[in-house]
């Protein structure tokens, strides 16, 4: 079962990568509400994929609010990306 989870958690950090990729935040917004309920934790990985997605759009405050409110701390690359986000609008 661990195998099937880990996997599961690889699928869906693809998916919101994809998502990140196209700048599709509310989709990846989405897949996190899902995953929520299927009790499928967020990695870093995930994370950083969300800030990303975020911050590609200019959506500083939800960037914002998951980099620091979230159980999963971003590392250097979501921590960027939410810099980024409040810099492109002037938020820094």
């Amino acid at each position: 079962k661990e195998a099937s989870l880990q996997l599961d958690l690889v699928a869906h950090n693809a998916l919101l990568s994809a998502f990140e990729k196209g700048s599709q935040w509310t989709r990846a917004l989405q897949s996190l509400a899902a995953a929520a309920s299927q009790h499928l934790a967020v990695d870093v990985v995930g994370a950083n994929a969300v800030i990303s997605s975020c911050e590609k759009v200019s959506k500083w405050e939800i960037a914002l609010h998951f980099a620091t409110d979230r159980p999963s701390s971003p590392d250097f690359v979501g921590w960027n990306a939410t810099l980024t986000a409040c810099q492109r609008s002037t938020r820094w």
